[in-house]
């Protein structure tokens, strides 16, 4: 998200007119975003060690920025 948008219109809510893109009123400022560290604090462990990886812990690696984990066979 570049640094200077604030909120977020669903694709699903616009309508193109043209070379337009029309918004819905009454989205609040802030709408539909997340900040750096809403979900999981800094410093917070998510998956602690022996976890037996799953789909969901792959795919909150993934949300999270993480790009290797280190994992052992069992």
């Amino acid at each position: 998200m570049p640094a200077s948008a604030d909120t977020v219109f669903m694709q699903e809510d616009v309508t193109v007119d043209g070379d337009n893109i029309i918004v819905p009123s009454g989205l609040k400022l802030g709408a539909n975003r997340r900040l750096a560290g809403e979900d999981v604090p800094a410093g917070n462990i998510v998956l602690p060690a022996g976890t037996v990886l799953e789909a969901q812990h792959i795919a909150l690696a993934a949300a999270l920025g993480v790009t290797e984990l280190e994992v052992r066979g069992g």
